[in-house]
């Protein structure tokens, strides 16, 4: 049995997955390394073993960490929910945010009204996950008003109330 002694430095620093280490022989008649039949890693006693019955070369190999992407966001599907309201009624704006990356990450959801910021949402989200985030708006003033949310655009109609019927 042979032991190769290693620290956790030098398997962080060859960027390497610690619980993949297994010892190899170098096979001089095929001229490349070779896994040995029996071998393992103890990841407390930090070394890599091998049931050896030769002389030869000897190495630890393992597998190299591949981190995940970063977190990357998209925002899609706009909707005003309703695009025509009174004046000093609620006009839902929505969109859905989703991370398309590898990591957990947070991303600042913007919206503007006419070209001006009207708020602004953060949403944490872990990889694969998709949240609907809603703003809420009320204008007294009718008319037609621009939204935009991260480059996705729309509109909404503010109309003004109705008198009401003469008694």
């Amino acid at each position: 049995l042979i032991r190769l002694y290693y620290s956790d430095d030098e398997v962080a620093a060859a960027g390497l997955v610690e619980s993949s280490l297994r010892l190899y022989y170098f096979d001089e008649q095929a001229w490349r390394w070779r896994i040995c039949e029996e071998t393992g890693v103890n990841t407390t006693g930090n070394y890599v073993w091998g049931r050896v019955t030769h002389f030869t070369p000897f190495a630890a190999f393992g597998e190299v960490y591949i981190p995940p992407p970063p977190a990357e966001f998209e925002v899609r599907n706009l909707r005003i929910e309703p695009e025509k309201v009174y004046a000093g009624e609620e006009v839902e704006v929505l969109v859905l945010v989703s991370n398309v990356g590898g990591r957990t990450g947070t991303y600042t959801v913007t919206l503007t009204v006419n070209g001006t910021f009207e708020g602004s949402v953060d949403v944490s989200l872990g990889a694969g996950v998709s949240r609907t985030v809603t703003f809420m708006l009320v204008r007294a003033e009718p008319g037609t008003y621009m939204v935009e949310v991260d480059g996705l655009t729309g509109s909404f109609t503010v109309e003004e109330k109705p008198a009401p019927p003469p008694k």
